[in-house]
């Protein structure tokens, strides 16, 4: 029975990062970076020129985590016939386009190396299912592992090796074997089960995913949380909004935490918040009263 499929465009929301103002430089020809330039006099005169290169380097890794969310939820839809990126270049064809992981000149911005791109956009990708990316300390971590194939060639059978690592310290690890059933494009390998350390501060930890024998592998990283007890706002005065007890409180040197009520606010700015790969994108839409 043929089953019909459908294939997506990945458009380029996920990756328009900050300008690299060291481009400018590279237009020595007719065309000019007039509006990088714009840019640059714009955050200059905000007092913030001295934060373009992290203000840079910063929005280019958050556009690789999202691009790699992106393009692993399209590996993962198996009824998916496959995906098309809108470029990985940027496109100065229109004012300012900064789409991709390489410059208007095609040249690397420094966000990811090939090899790494390669983890999570290939023709053979590991996938980890696992509900979320922030844990509390001590907490269970389950997650599902499945290898995304359209390669020719592959083996009749796959050992996965996995690791769970802090700092480079090992904390857990084991290796998996299994069958590759003849013309499937999705295999699953098999479920983890680990139970995550106690910290007592925020702890990164990598969760390494690799294919024996092959250059297939991925990594994810993963946030804990040390467990609070206790109120956490003990002796900090909360108030809904900024009246004469909270000045008094405030005079005295007190603590004060200011947390108004939405609907009383005017002129106010919503900010939307969505966590891709533990990386937080905010964006904001201006509300009028």
């Amino acid at each position: 029975m043929d089953t019909a499929h459908s294939c997506c465009f990945v458009l380029d929301w996920t990756i328009r990062n900050y300008p690299n103002f060291e481009e400018i430089e590279k237009y020595n020809g007719p065309l000019k970076a007039e509006n990088f330039k714009i840019f640059r006099e714009r955050l200059e005169s905000k007092g913030l020129g001295h934060l373009a290169a992290k203000y840079f380097e910063c929005s280019g890794q958050l556009a690789v985590a999202c691009y790699k969310e992106e393009l692993e939820a399209a590996l993962r839809s198996r009824r998916l016939a496959g995906f098309q990126l809108l470029d990985l270049q940027d496109f100065s064809g229109q004012g300012t386009a900064l789409v991709g992981v390489l410059d208007a000149f095609m040249d690397s911005k420094g966000m990811i190396s090939p090899e790494e791109w390669r983890t999570f956009c290939n023709d053979a990708v590991l996938l980890a299912r696992f509900p979320k990316y922030n844990y509390v300390s001590g907490e269970p971590f389950d997650a599902h592992v499945e290898l995304s194939c359209f390669r020719s060639g592959m083996p009749d059978t796959l050992e996965l090796r996995w690791e769970l690592t802090v700092d480079n310290v090992i904390l857990a690890e084991g290796t998996t074997e299994g069958n590759v059933p003849a013309g499937t494009n999705y295999i699953d390998i098999c479920d983890l089960e680990i139970t995550l350390p106690v910290v007592d501060r925020m702890s990164t930890i990598v969760l390494s995913l690799s294919i024996q024998g092959t250059d297939i592998r991925k990594s994810y990283d993963l946030w804990i949380y040390p467990e609070k007890s206790g109120n956490m706002l003990e002796g900090i005065h909360v108030f809904d909004k900024l009246s004469s007890d909270a000045l008094a409180l405030l005079e005295q040197g007190e603590s004060v935490l200011l947390m108004p009520k939405p609907e009383t606010l005017q002129n106010a700015v919503e900010v939307i918040t969505a966590q891709i790969s533990g990386v937080t994108q905010c964006s904001a839409q201006s509300q009028r009263a």
